[in-house]
């Protein structure tokens, strides 16, 4: 069963780097241009439920949102939380910052992160 999960995993991964490309390319762009791989991250995400990410409070939303929603919410959740840190990734890249800076970054800009009707709105669920 476990190795059903992270095929999953893999694939859920796929598709939300590929929905990155597609709607944020510039976001994606600059996480290549730091030498952070956007892959591996959200499988990072996705392995780990988000634990370590998100508070508990959005653990909660998370948990009920893939019931709901299954794979396209976690896309979703994956989408929304690169455009929740846009603008820092950005200015990171222009910066030309480093991966260990660039991720240093990018988590603690997550840690922020909330599930508000407007990014409920946005996530098109």
């Amino acid at each position: 069963e476990q190795e059903g999960e992270e095929e999953e995993d893999y694939a859920l991964a796929d598709r939300a780097v590929e929905a990155l490309h597609r709607e944020m390319p510039e976001v994606g762009g600059a996480m290549i241009q730091c030498g952070l791989s956007a892959r591996a991250l959200v499988l990072s995400w996705y392995q780990h439920s988000f634990w370590g990410v998100l508070s508990v409070t959005e653990l909660a939303i998370n948990e009920t949102l893939r019931f709901l929603y299954g794979p396209k919410g976690q896309v979703a959740l994956a989408l929304a939380l690169f455009r929740h840190v846009r603008e820092e990734l950005l200015r990171a890249a222009a910066r030309q910052d480093d991966v260990l800076r660039l991720f240093h970054l990018f988590s603690h800009g997550v840690r922020r992160f909330e599930f508000t009707p407007e990014v409920v709105e946005e996530m098109g669920l």
